[in-house]
C-alpha cells in the first residue's frame, strides 16, 4: 500500500506540474488527488488497527456523554477535561510543573484577565 501511495503521489505532482505549465485545469488531477487521499486514509487505518500508530485526537462522543459530574456535584464538560489532560501531558513532556502545582506556588491565578 505504501508503494502504491508513493506512485500515486508522483502522479499527483506530475499532473500538478503539467497544470502549472499549461496554466489551465487538468481534468484528471482531482480524481488522482482523491485516490491518493483515500489511499493515505486506508494506510493510516491499517496502522491504527495493527497498533503501529497511536490515535492522538479525541474520539467523538454522543451528546449524552458530553459532561461529567464529579462527586461534589460539579458538572464539567468532557471536552474541558480532555483539553486539561492534554495540557498536563504537554507540560509534563516539556518539563513544566502541572497547573495544580503552579497554582499552589502562586505562579498561576487562573480565571480570565478581564
Amino acid at each position: 500500500m505504501i508503494e502504491a501511495a508513493i506512485i500515486q503521489r508522483t502522479r499527483v505532482l506530475a499532473l500538478f506540474e503539467k497544470e502549472q505549465e499549461l496554466d489551465r485545469h487538468v481534468v484528471g488531477l482531482n480524481a488522482v488527488i482523491n485516490d491518493y487521499r483515500d489511499l493515505l486514509v486506508a494506510i493510516q487505518k491499517v496502522k491504527f488497527d495493527l497498533g503501529l500508530d497511536e490515535f492522538k485526537r479525541s474520539i467523538p462522543v454522543r451528546a449524552s456523554e458530553t459532561s461529567v459530574t464529579s462527586p461534589d456535584g460539579t458538572t464539567v464538560r468532557r471536552q474541558v477535561l480532555e483539553a486539561y489532560s492534554t495540557l498536563e501531558e504537554i507540560m509534563t513532556r516539556r518539563g513544566m510543573p502541572p497547573v495544580s502545582e503552579m497554582e499552589a506556588n502562586g505562579l498561576y491565578a487562573g480565571g480570565s484577565s478581564r
